[in-house]
């Protein structure tokens, strides 16, 4: 029932930002516990692992959208195209060269999103704010990948005027991306903020929070 309570609460917060939505984050979750938040309403999801995803596939159905939100190794690039409906960390050309091959292979055209080192952390992944214009536009000349938004992961010992800044720049790239590259709005997602800060990226214009310890801990 905590499960429930939680999801409820957080989606009473995003009645305040209409454009935003929910992915609960079901890394090292239980299949009771995936299950009683699928019950909430909840229709996306994220996982951080390949693998994970592939020991608990059974569990969702097709009307529940599956992201791949941890770093994605290009051998496991032909299981990922297979498994999930987007792949939010793409950080490099070459890896999205190799989605690009796997998805023709079959037959389709994988979402994903450009995944942003804002914050220059040497321990995150993701594009450098002075390639990411450059990288951006050789991406979207892969026939069988489809850029459908930007996502960064901060990183968890940041205070909440780091947060802050950082999200806002992250929005002002954003902006740039459907300006620029002539992208309507509303298909360009903003995926944002997490358990610890989550009404911060909110406030600074994320669309899609990826919330994990605050529904399940």
């Amino acid at each position: 029932m905590e499960i429930a309570q939680h999801i409820s609460a957080i989606l009473t917060t995003l009645t305040r930002f209409p454009a935003a939505k929910l992915l609960v984050v079901t890394k090292k979750r239980s299949k009771d516990e995936i299950e009683e938040a699928l019950r909430s309403g909840i229709s996306i999801i994220g996982e951080n692992r390949v693998q994970e995803m592939e020991d608990k596939h059974g569990i969702f159905t097709s009307s529940v959208e599956k992201h791949l939100i941890g770093h994605l190794q290009t051998n496991k690039v032909k299981k990922a195209v297979r498994l999930f409906d987007v792949i939010e960390s793409v950080d490099s050309i070459d890896l999205a060269r190799s989605i690009d091959k796997e998805s023709a292979k079959a037959g389709m055209r994988m979402k994903i999103f450009l995944q942003v080192n804002i914050s220059d952390d040497i321990k995150k992944y993701g594009f450098k704010r002075e390639e990411f214009v450059n990288m951006y536009t050789l991406i979207a000349q892969l026939e069988h990948v489809k850029i459908c938004g930007l996502m960064t992961i901060l990183n968890l010992m940041k205070s909440s005027t780091e947060a802050r800044l950082y999200y806002h720049e992250m929005k002002a790239l954003h902006t740039y991306c459907i300006h620029h590259f002539g992208i309507p709005a509303s298909d360009f997602s903003l995926s944002m903020g997490m358990s610890d800060d989550y009404e911060i990226a909110l406030e600074e214009g994320s669309t899609l929070i990826r919330i994990g310890t605050k529904i399940f801990e």
